[in-house]
């Protein structure tokens, strides 16, 4: 069962959709998409479905990018809010020879996110890290530590040496892979300014 909150925190549990999809990709998309439509058993809901409002499934929440809405029933797409965190900005820097913990607890202090450390054990030299978007960070950390993570219910991230089991198997276009797709969606494009006026540093999207 879905349940939807708007931007004012009203809450309610959303009936009669059609279509639920999600998709889930290591350190990559994870949305959900569905459409929903106005009847007397949802009319409590259907209203709280705008753009920003959020949805929750299994502890997993999701914030609607998108939603187009023809007579009485709304198409939409929410994207995971763990990538809110584009939004969130990491100052300072830190740099040695640093343990996935360090790094990651140097991320996401501040954030509301916890995260688990579940077999990635190597000690890595990094400089200057920090300085950007946590959401940015997160990405680059993974690549310094050649991990994935899986986001978990309730602002929770797992991090692995590998999500998924290793099969050695190769993949082949036109051989045993039919086709690849490519998306781009500027949906979490921004732009942050720190500037310093007389009382103090201020930050603008």
């Amino acid at each position: 069962m879905l349940v939807v909150k708007n931007l004012a925190g009203q809450t309610e549990l959303l009936t009669d959709i059609k279509g639920a999809e999600i998709n889930e990709e290591v350190n990559g998309d994870f949305s959900i998409t569905f459409t929903s439509f106005f009847t007397d058993k949802n009319a409590h809901s259907y209203p709280l479905l705008e753009e920003e409002s959020t949805v929750e499934l299994d502890g997993h929440e999701f914030r609607v990018k998108k939603l187009s809405e023809i007579r009485n029933q709304k198409s939409v797409a929410a994207q995971h809010v763990f990538f809110d965190l584009i939004e969130h900005q990491v100052y300072g820097l830190i740099g040695g020879t640093r343990h996935p913990y360090d790094i990651f607890s140097f991320i996401l202090t501040g954030t509301g996110w916890t995260f688990e450390n579940v077999d990635v054990g190597n000690f890595e030299l990094v400089s200057n890290f920090g300085d950007s978007n946590v959401l940015s960070l997160i990405w680059d950390a993974c690549k310094i530590f050649d991990c994935e993570i899986k986001i978990m219910p309730n602002k929770h991230i797992k991090i692995y040496e590998r999500v998924g089991a290793d099969t050695d198997e190769q993949f082949r276009y036109k051989h045993n892979v039919k086709t690849l797709k490519k998306s781009v969606d500027t949906t979490n494009l921004r732009t942050v300014i720190k500037g310093f006026g007389g009382n103090g540093p201020f930050t603008s999207l």
